[in-house]
């Protein structure tokens, strides 16, 4: 019998919140980076249920966590318990990491980040001169949203199912991109013409996600052609659905599991001060489409 020291009495927690968490690969990732840096971390997620949130926060302040991830719910709905937030969560009005120190909630956001990277790294293309398209206008759209503005586009629409969240996503943008974007429901009628005119289309909503394996975000896909870029944040499954079917219309696609492994990263170095090579980024990425 071999004796397994993962865990020791001095191994430090970090680790993931949300609602679900049954689809969620960053454990896989974590844990691997740890064992590859020889770090004494163990990575372990958390479904926390809305009424307990506050609990688990407290309970993980006294228990000195190094840090955790935020997942859907919570981006938002957490910032009113943190202590201090950086300048880009401030301003994306959503926290995806904390980093516990002195017993004190410090918020980040790494989606933003991550999502460039990953984009940028699959699709190999930048968003210069790009007509975007992004569903949905919760926290993941919020993070994505803000970063894409600074990435010199053309326009930068949000459509999502209530127009009123929508409409306050493109009035951030505005604020400081002027006349960079607005706001439609999924019922507006011309989101048909909208969807055809541009250039790169992005899900950040949970529709599609396993185990709803058979939901597409967008009903109507006929709009789709070779002329157009399809990504969706979701990576469990993959593809999901809606790639599936823009891949049958010609569309390039690609999925979040690159942002997840960038984000991951970057959330890592907040912990640890770690950074990681990109012979190990692209071994997880590997690994990863694997256990997919």
């Amino acid at each position: 019998m071999e004796i397994q020291k993962c865990v020791t009495g001095k191994t430090q927690i970090i680790g993931l919140i949300g609602n679900p968490i049954g689809h969620t690969l960053s454990p896989f990732i974590h844990n691997t980076i740890s064992k590859v840096l020889g770090k004494d971390l163990i990575y372990i997620p958390f479904n926390v249920l809305p009424k307990d949130l506050e609990i688990f926060l407290e309970a993980f302040q006294k228990m000195e966590l190094l840090g955790f991830n935020i997942t859907v719910p919570y981006k938002q709905e957490i910032m009113k318990f943190i202590n201090e937030c950086d300048e880009e969560s401030i301003q994306m009005g959503a926290v995806n990491t904390i980093r516990i120190k002195e017993g004190k909630l410090i918020g980040y956001n790494t989606d933003g980040e991550g999502f460039i990277k990953g984009f940028q790294e699959e699709m190999e293309e930048d968003f210069f001169n790009k007509r975007v398209v992004l569903l949905g206008a919760g926290g993941t759209a919020r993070s994505i949203a803000l970063k894409l503005a600074t990435q010199r586009l053309e326009t930068l629409n949000i459509v999502n199912r209530t127009l009123y969240k929508a409409k306050d996503l493109s009035s951030r943008i505005n604020q400081a991109y002027p006349n960079l974007s607005k706001a439609y429901s999924f019922e507006d009628g011309e989101t048909t013409e909208l969807f055809n005119d541009s250039h790169i289309i992005i899900n950040t909503t949970d529709v599609g996600m396993y185990p709803n394996n058979n939901e597409m975000p967008i009903s109507q896909l006929e709009w789709i052609s070779s002329k157009h870029m399809v990504y969706d944040v979701i990576y469990n499954p993959n593809p999901t659905k809606f790639l599936k079917e823009a891949k049958k219309r010609g569309a390039k696609i690609g999925n979040g599991l690159g942002m997840l492994i960038h984000q991951g990263l970057l959330s890592y170095k907040i912990w640890t001060g770690e950074s990681v090579s990109k012979n190990l980024v692209r071994k997880l990425h590997n690994k990863m489409l694997d256990i997919l």
